[in-house]
């Protein structure tokens, strides 16, 4: 305590300064039988950095200061602690550098860090390279839609099971993150590895939307546990229509999305046309079917049906398999309306082929397939992950970039054996 007191004291009427150089000297040997000795620049390097290129972790080592009496005083074993040491102290000092093996605890630390290291893009995903990869998706055609709840939709977790309970936990976890069984693969032989890593990507396309689900995970075996770090992301892109074939005058625009008849018609026509009877059609290419059970469809149906003749009485839709009826302008007081079910009139063959069995008055409402070129779907991929590691990194509170510091990285050390 005599010496701690007697160096506070000097210390605290000392101008603080900076040592030029610091040579650190590890009792480890070269292949030469020499010690390992390195130099820290305090002005240009950070002190983490030179223990690294000395292929050694700051966390395997306790560090002295050696007075002038020859008695040690433990230092902080981090990059602060250290270079707070020596930006108070003004004579150049001597480090005394004694390695110790990790506790089983730092050890375990150090790899679940490691996990959200990775999981989060090793601090790659700054809001600089979030913008670039959103840019390039909007210069392909493809626009972010905001989410209600911020950038995107989806969670973090870090979670600890004990091995025997693994099997039961990866059902959970794979639900979670909407994995294939051979996605799951990975999570069900975590108790054999040490590490082990895994990334899911699924799209879905809706009208002009294309969401992307975005899931990775990384798991640490130690001791009897095993460690999982995972989460699941999801955003959505609005494209540009790519059934551009069909004359402009046989077409409606509303909500960024292209709506048409099959077989063609105007949809400012007020004739009700009875070619149908017979008729086996398939749908133009890059077309399709408009769904009536899906978000919005309310919206089309007092939009885009209800003003509109369309050359017919009714228009088709399809819910599931089974094909609906709405009346078009010609239904006057019910224009819009439900118009009953179809299945005796019209029989749907696969995705886009129909035959009508009447001579009733019909049109197919149908409307352009989202243009997504592969370059575009390559970007919209990247942006996603980069969104997610960015949004990843702040809900665990790591850097958004650089390496993480030797805080970061290991809990607080313990003293050394006598």
């Amino acid at each position: 305590m005599r010496k701690i007191g007697a160096l506070v004291s000097a210390l605290s009427e000392k101008k603080a300064v900076w040592p030029e150089k610091v040579k650190i000297e590890f009792l480890e040997e070269t292949n030469q039988g020499q010690p390992k000795v390195a130099q820290w620049r305090p002005h240009s390097e950070y002190l983490h950095q030179v223990f690294q290129e000395a292929g050694l972790s700051m966390g395997d080592f306790n560090i002295f200061y050696k007075d002038k009496d020859g008695e040690q005083m433990l230092l902080k074993p981090t990059k602060m602690g250290v270079e707070d040491f020596l930006h108070d102290h003004s004579d150049p000092p001597r480090l005394q550098v004694i390695w110790r093996p990790l506790t089983m605890v730092e050890k375990g630390n150090t790899k679940i860090q490691t996990a959200k290291a990775w999981l989060t893009g090793q601090g790659s995903a700054t809001d600089e390279a979030v913008k670039d990869a959103q840019d390039k998706v909007e210069t392909n055609g493809g626009r972010v839609v905001p989410s209600r709840c911020g950038s995107g939709r989806g969670f973090i977790h870090h979670k600890g099971y004990k091995i025997e309970c693994w099997k039961e936990a990866v059902d959970g976890i794979k639900d979670e993150l909407n994995l294939t069984p051979e996605k799951a693969r990975g999570l069900q032989n975590a108790a054999l590895l040490d590490e082990g890593k895994g990334v899911s990507q699924n799209l879905d396309r809706e009208g002009n939307k294309i969401t992307l689900s975005y899931a990775a995970y990384s798991t640490v075996t130690h001791d009897d546990k095993i460690d999982i770090v995972y989460g699941n992301h999801v955003e959505t892109m609005e494209v540009s229509p790519s059934g551009t074939s069909l004359p402009p005058e046989n077409c409606i625009q509303y909500g960024g999305r292209t709506f048409s008849v099959w077989p063609p018609g105007p949809p400012h026509s007020t004739e009700a046309g009875h070619d149908m009877d017979g008729l086996h059609v398939d749908l133009p290419p890059g077309w399709q079917i408009v769904d009536s059970s899906q978000e919005g469809f309310e919206s089309i149906r007092k939009w885009v049906i209800a003003p509109y003749g369309w050359h017919t009485i009714d228009l088709v839709t399809k819910s599931g398999e089974t094909l609906k009826a709405w009346h078009t302008r010609r239904g006057g007081s019910v224009a819009g309306d439900f118009g009953g079910d179809l299945s005796n009139q019209v029989s749907l063959r696969g995705q886009s082929s129909f035959k009508f069995n009447t001579s009733g008055s019909y049109r197919i409402l149908i409307e352009a397939l989202p243009s997504a070129s592969p370059e575009l779907i390559n970007h919209w991929k990247r942006y996603v992950e980069l969104s997610a590691q960015r949004e990843w990194s702040q809900r665990l509170s790591l850097p958004m970039a650089g390496v993480l510091s030797a805080e970061q990285q290991l809990s607080e050390p313990s003293q050394p054996s006598p």
